[in-house]
């Protein structure tokens, strides 16, 4: 916490006073990493659509090379 007040003395002046309550950030640590990236177990839904997204990068991927390959064959 001391290096947050260090790197943002501004806004942590401005806070100093604000009480945080416990289940608030409870619910913001369930759903954010410390970096404020939305984490995929933030709902079933978002953690469904990144590891469709990530299989169809791949296949994009594969699909990608296989089209090389053959272009270099060709062309080779």
């Amino acid at each position: 916490m001391k290096d947050k007040e260090a790197k943002f003395p501004l806004l942590s002046s401005l806070l100093k006073d604000v009480i945080f309550e416990k289940e608030i950030q409870t619910a913001i640590s369930n759903v954010m990493d410390e970096s404020g990236h939305v984490l995929s177990s933030a709902s079933t839904e978002l953690n469904h659509i990144r590891k469709n997204l990530a299989r169809k990068r791949i296949e994009c991927d594969h699909l990608y090379l296989s089209v090389i390959q053959k272009y270099r064959k060709v062309v080779g």
